[in-house]
């Protein structure tokens, strides 16, 4: 989910076996194996209906909407086709908080709020230097996403983005209908922006 749960819990369709790899396919079976092995549920949905939205009919081969089809769909015609999918989502807080059990159930220490600040390496090992003091390691692995650079590592590598929400008024009825909201909740704009819809 990111190290800011940046896509409310997305799961690309990459880690669904469309467009996939051994590694995503090997990702996507270990997390629906723990949720089934810890019974620890975070919501994992794989019925997700998505859209790959395009804004003009050069930048898709085979699009499964277009036109005024689309438009009644989503309600706009900002878009000029689309190509539909199944995706899945999970609960980001929920799947942390179930990770974090499941490594303290097995005797794993977890130390919260207790930033590295940089890598270094003494005697040919790593060495993590924190506020607190430094922690020597046989092994690092670095989870930290897109703050990685902060570490001086992967510096011109990695880029910083930051997401948006937007929160509405409650809409109405007609109002959610016409937006297509309810029906396509996942929404990918080709070559830029991802949302994901969530009516409270």
């Amino acid at each position: 989910s990111g190290s800011s749960t940046r896509n409310s819990g997305g799961v690309g369709r990459q880690l669904r076996g469309q467009q996939s790899t051994d590694a995503t396919r090997r990702g996507y079976e270990l997390i629906r194996a723990f949720e089934e092995r810890e019974e620890l549920p975070f919501d994992l949905n794989e019925e997700i209906p998505a859209l790959r939205l395009h804004r003009t009919l050069e930048t898709i081969e085979h699009p499964d909407l277009v036109g005024e089809e689309l438009a009644l769909q989503i309600g706009t015609s900002f878009y000029q086709a689309a190509e539909a999918y199944t995706a899945s989502s999970l609960h980001p807080g929920k799947f942390i908080t179930s990770l974090v059990h499941a490594n303290r159930q097995r005797g794993v220490d977890l130390y919260e709020h207790s930033p590295v600040t940089a890598i270094e390496r003494e005697g040919g090992r790593p060495a993590l230097v924190t506020p607190g003091g430094r922690v020597r390691a046989g092994d690092v692995i670095l989870a930290t996403n897109a703050y990685t650079p902060q570490l001086g590592v992967a510096v011109d590598q990695l880029l910083v983005m930051h997401q948006r929400v937007i929160v509405t008024r409650p809409l109405t009825d007609d109002e959610w209908e016409l937006s297509g909201l309810g029906r396509w909740t996942m929404r990918m704009e080709h070559g830029a922006y991802y949302t994901h819809t969530v009516r409270a």
